[in-house]
């Protein structure tokens, strides 16, 4: 007999910047995190989540999945990355390549924003599914 049935939502990331892409699989093609093309591993270039396995696995393996990519980021420290260990070269590197970085006061808009769509609904959130939605919530 059955005992619980879990509903998830599918998702599947789409090509950004210039990064390689598997269109049949959905991801950026990636040793451990670290980003290859065809046989190059890409220098400070690194991925993780769905973008970096599919769409697979719970919380539990977005941890593991990021452990495994951070732990060689650090290993990778000094090999030629322009990204500078800090958190200052970090918000550098995003606000040079033109990325809208999300602070944790903006997920927390955004949660907010999730939940209040589905109370709506009925249900306990409504979950954004376009990265423009989820910006367009912050200008509230």
């Amino acid at each position: 007999a059955v005992q619980r049935v879990i509903r998830a939502i599918g998702y599947r990331s789409e090509p950004f910047l210039d990064l390689p892409y598997d269109t049949r699989r959905g991801v950026v093609p990636n040793r451990e995190g670290r980003i290859v093309d065809g046989e190059e591993t890409l220098t400070g270039e690194y991925v993780v989540g769905w973008v970096k396995r599919g769409p697979s696995g719970l919380i539990g393996s977005n941890k593991l999945d990021a452990k495994e990519t951070v732990e060689n980021m650090l290993a990778d420290r000094g090999q030629g990355s322009a990204l500078e260990p800090t958190r200052d070269g970090i918000d550098d590197l995003l606000l040079a390549r033109g990325v809208r970085a999300v602070s944790y006061p903006d997920w927390l808009k955004i949660d907010a924003a999730e939940v209040e769509r589905g109370e709506r609904d009925g249900r306990p959130r409504n979950k954004f599914i376009r990265v423009a939605e989820m910006l367009e919530a912050l200008r509230d």
